[in-house]
């Protein structure tokens, strides 16, 4: 599948956490009928957000011509629903960079 293909399926579609990606009806339509597997999940719980009610993060897949991120609700607490915090997952394009990271030597 195609990242274009994948972000407006996912920007169209009430999805209403990252949980539920994987059951959009629409996206497994149109990756069964090019008898494609499901995106590879790369990444998740980049840019995690905390508030009150539910947090927030981004989830990345690996599509055929590049990355998508999908943001949306990973968790809510307390007695909510997803819907009930009126937030619904957006897709974007994203690109895989490298970091420098450092660990005491062993």
């Amino acid at each position: 599948m195609k990242v274009k293909d994948f972000i407006d399926i996912i920007n169209r579609n009430n999805i209403w956490a990252l949980c539920q990606v994987e059951d959009c009806e629409e996206l497994w339509d149109k990756l069964d009928s090019n008898n494609e597997e499901f995106p590879e999940l790369v990444a998740y719980d980049l840019e995690i957000d905390r508030h009150r009610r539910y947090s927030t993060s981004v989830d990345v897949y690996q599509l055929d011509d590049g990355f998508v991120g999908v943001w949306g609700i990973d968790s809510v607490h307390g007695d909510m629903y997803y819907e009930d915090c009126g937030l619904k997952c957006e897709a974007s394009e994203y690109e895989e960079y490298s970091a420098i990271n450092y660990r005491m030597k062993k």
